[in-house]
């Protein structure tokens, strides 16, 4: 073997196993379905903007009635703002003019109680989940949880999600399944005296994780507790299966943890204590862990790709994680600071809002902005953009 063949060997083995190390992943490819066309976000201060998703260039602005809780939602060409807890205006993806609004006299709505299935924009309230024809705002039902859902000590739901046609929600200690166009509830699972449950959708199952207090074991100085990943059929509502992820803990304070994710093969989740957090990449098919990341991270959603997640940090970073070993790389730095938002993927584009009131565009291929833009007042921190594609697509596609 020639000695210039020997080097290229040896340079191409070196690239190809540093690139498996932490802080040198590969490049995932992109999946260009279409071309982002435009970029939707509102600040507190009531304004909602449009952007060109390709410069950053205004497309327009429109100052929102009352005060914008959350960010919007969107789907069927509109755009949905929760103004004041009390109403639901949509507007005109193309121009920000106001198509519709509906009020309601309980308050309680919310963008994470936002969902849009087959033509019906459904939302919750305090103690009110309502159907609305998603184009016009006509009401096509309304249902009283704690009256059709059975549960304990309520039956407020916490989180809508739209998912393969049927919208799913929480309360206190459920998961429950609604079909949208009727209203009726296709079936409730219980789960767990905990609460917060969080879930994601992977191939047509639910995974929620539970943490029991086992009260037997529990003194006046330590909490003991066992952990749980639930496998539900997202059809039928029935455990496919119920692994426990860790027993027999014990701290003096009861972990909290959140289901972020899932990749191929991981369901990813965050967990914290007091001021300590990690996350955890946990087997989709029996629950075992895979791998553990001991720095913090945040509970914020997170932004998947190519079994990749793309995750904001308390330090004010874009990480990039491999969901199959947990390897990671700080993929860009928006030089922020406090609460992370979550960043958004489209179409070989990343779209995060950052602290210091500014929303970035970041090449994936290459981790390098492609355009930063300023935005005039602070955005809630359970906003993240919303991204229309040439082919009528938005990113994310759950609500």
């Amino acid at each position: 073997m020639k000695p210039f063949s020997s080097v290229i060997i040896l340079l191409t083995f070196y690239f190809i196993t540093s690139a498996c190390k932490k802080g040198n992943l590969p490049v995932p490819t992109p999946e260009l379905i279409g071309t982002n066309t435009s970029v939707f976000i509102s600040d507190l201060e009531g304004r909602l903007y449009s952007f060109n998703a390709q410069t950053g260039d205004i497309l327009w602005e429109k100052q929102v009635e009352g005060t914008m809780i959350e960010g919007p939602a969107a789907s069927n060409g509109l755009l949905y703002t929760n103004n004041n807890g009390r109403e639901i205006q949509a507007h005109d993806m193309k121009t920000g003019e106001i198509v519709w609004k509906t009020s309601f006299a309980r308050p309680g709505l919310g963008v994470y109680k936002f969902a849009s299935a087959e033509g019906v924009l459904c939302s919750a309230g305090e103690d009110f989940i309502v159907g609305l024809d998603a184009r016009t705002g006509q009401k096509k039902w309304e249902m009283k949880p704690s009256v059709v859902l059975k549960d304990t000590p309520n039956s407020k739901a916490y989180i809508l999600r739209a998912y393969d046609g049927l919208i799913y929600g929480t309360t206190y200690t459920s998961i429950f399944c609604i079909e949208p166009a009727s209203g009726q509830v296709q079936w409730q699972t219980y789960v767990s005296p905990q609460f917060g449950l969080t879930f994601c959708f992977k191939n047509s199952s639910l995974y929620t994780f539970v943490t029991e207090v086992d009260q037997s074991r529990t003194t006046e100085t330590a909490i003991s507790y066992n952990e749980r990943l639930i496998q539900i059929d997202a059809k039928t509502g029935k455990a496919k299966w119920d692994k426990q992820v860790s027993s027999n803990n014990s701290s003096s304070s009861l972990v909290s943890s959140y289901v972020v994710g899932a990749t191929s093969n991981t369901i990813v989740i965050s967990s914290h204590q007091n001021y300590a957090m990690y996350s955890r990449g946990l087997s989709i098919k029996d629950g075992k862990q895979r791998w553990k990341m001991e720095f913090a991270r945040s509970n914020s959603p997170v932004a998947i790709h190519n079994d990749f997640l793309y995750w904001s940090s308390l330090d004010g970073s874009l990480y990039q994680i491999n969901g199959d070993d947990g390897s990671y790389q700080a993929f860009y730095n928006t030089n922020g600071r406090g609460y992370p938002y979550q960043p958004v993927y489209a179409n070989g584009t990343l779209f995060q809002i950052s602290t210091d009131r500014h929303l970035y565009a970041i090449e994936e291929s290459t981790g390098k902005a492609l355009w930063t833009v300023p935005l005039k007042g602070e955005v809630d921190r359970n906003a993240n953009p919303i991204v229309l594609d040439s082919n009528q697509s938005l990113f994310p596609s759950d609500r």
